[in-house]
C-alpha cells in the first residue's frame, strides 16, 4: 500500500479480532486514569498505524471536534505526524509507535513529571521546616506524610530508570505517638498546605481526569486520618460529593476506614501514599500481564482459520503479535516496581 494512502478499514470476520485489540487498550487506558475518548482514539492508532479524521470518526463514532482537539493534543506532544495524502486535501495522522507500547505517556514524560512534583515536595518541606521551633511534632509529621510520595517517586526511578537516586525515606509515624488520632494543622502551616494541594490538583497527581478525587485524596494524604465533615470543612465540596468519593476509594482499595465509635464520625485512613499508589500500578500490570495468553489464543485461532490471505489478516496478526511482545518486555518494568515496593516495605516496617 502507498505509504500516503489511507489503510483499508478492517470489515467482516476480523472486526472482533480488531474489538479485542481495542478493548485491551481501552482497559490499559482506563487503569492509568486516561481520558476514554482519547484512549480509545489512540487504540485505533495503535491498530492502523495511520488514520484520517473521517476515519477515526467512522470507526470511533465521536464527534469531529472530539477528533479534531485530540489529535491537535497528540500533534503538539509529538506521539503522531500529520502527512498530506495522495488528495492534497486529506491528512494523514501516523502513530510513532516507538514512543508509545501502551499509553500515550512516555516514560521518559512521566519522569519529567515526577522529577518536577519531586521538587516541589522539597521546596513545601523546606518551608515547613521554618516552623520547626515552634510546631517540632507537626512539623515532622508533615514532613513524613510528603515523604511518602518521594518514596513513590523513587520507586518509579528504580522501574523506569533502573537506577536509585535516593534511599528511601522515612514516612511511618508509628514513632510519633498519634496512634489514629486526626491531627490539628496549626494556623500558620494552613497556607503551605493548601498551596500543596493546588498543585496536586492542578496538575492531576493523582487523577488526570478527576479533581475532586484529586483534590480529596490529596487532603487525606496530607492527615492520613480523616472523616467525612473535616474534608466538607477543608474542600468546600457537599457531604454527598465527599461520601460519593470516599466510597469510591474504599471500593478501590484505596483507603480503609476504622470501627466506628459510638456517637462519633467514622474515620478514613490512608496510610501510606506511596505504597497505595504502587499497589494500584501493579494491580494494573496484572491485569495488561493477563491479555498475553488471550491473545496468544486470539493468534492461534487465526492461524488455523480459513479466511484467506489478505491485508487486513496480515495487519490483525502483526498487530497481536507486537502486542504479545509490549507485553513481555512491559513486565521487566512492573517487576523492578516490585522490588521497589519490597525495599520500601522491609525498610521502614511499612507492612502490617
Amino acid at each position: 500500500m502507498h505509504p500516503n494512502m489511507p489503510p483499508k478499514i478492517i470489515t467482516g470476520e476480523l472486526k472482533r479480532y480488531e474489538e479485542e485489540i481495542i478493548t485491551f487498550f481501552q482497559i490499559v487506558g482506563d487503569n492509568t486514569g486516561l481520558n476514554f475518548k482519547t484512549t480509545r482514539i489512540f487504540a485505533y492508532l495503535q491498530v492502523y498505524k495511520a488514520l484520517t479524521q473521517k476515519q477515526l470518526k467512522n470507526l470511533t463514532k465521536f464527534s469531529s471536534s472530539t477528533i479534531s482537539t485530540t489529535l491537535n493534543s497528540f500533534l503538539q506532544s509529538g506521539i503522531v505526524t500529520r502527512e498530506i495524502g495522495t488528495n492534497a486535501r486529506v491528512g494523514i495522522y501516523r502513530l510513532k509507535s516507538e514512543k508509545v507500547p501502551f499509553v500515550y505517556t512516555e516514560f521518559s514524560e512521566i519522569m519529567i513529571e515526577l522529577e518536577n512534583l519531586d521538587k516541589f515536595i522539597v521546596t513545601t518541606q523546606e518551608e515547613v521546616n521554618k516552623f520547626q521551633e515552634e510546631y517540632p511534632m507537626f512539623c515532622e509529621f508533615i514532613r513524613r506524610r510528603l515523604n511518602s510520595f518521594r518514596n513513590y517517586i523513587e520507586a518509579q526511578r528504580r522501574a523506569i530508570k533502573e537506577s536509585s537516586k535516593y534511599s528511601f525515606f522515612i514516612e511511618n509515624l508509628s514513632d510519633l505517638g498519634l496512634k489514629e488520632n486526626i491531627i490539628s494543622i496549626p494556623d500558620k502551616l494552613e497556607p503551605i498546605l493548601k498551596k500543596f494541594v493546588t498543585y496536586m490538583v492542578d496538575n492531576g497527581v493523582y487523577n488526570r481526569d478527576d479533581p475532586i478525587a484529586n483534590l480529596v485524596f490529596s487532603y487525606m494524604s496530607i492527615y492520613g486520618f480523616i472523616t467525612q465533615e473535616l474534608l466538607v470543612q477543608l474542600t468546600g465540596l457537599s457531604l454527598s460529593t465527599i461520601s460519593r468519593t470516599l466510597n469510591h476509594f474504599m471500593e478501590n482499595d484505596t483507603i480503609s476506614s476504622l470501627p466506628k465509635q459510638y456517637k462519633q464520625s467514622r474515620i478514613y485512613e490512608l496510610p501510606s501514599v506511596s505504597l497505595i499508589i504502587i499497589s494500584q500500578i501493579l494491580k494494573a500490570d496484572a491485569i495488561i500481564f493477563s491479555w498475553q495468553s488471550k491473545f496468544q489464543n486470539l493468534l492461534n485461532n487465526l492461524e488455523k482459520t480459513n479466511l484467506p490471505k489478505s491485508y487486513s489478516l496480515e495487519l490483525i496478526k502483526r498487530k497481536i503479535m507486537q502486542v504479545i511482545a509490549q507485553i513481555s518486555e512491559f513486565k521487566d518494568g512492573s517487576n523492578r516496581l516490585e522490588n521497589a515496593k519490597d525495599e520500601l516495605l522491609v525498610q521502614y516496617n511499612l507492612k502490617k
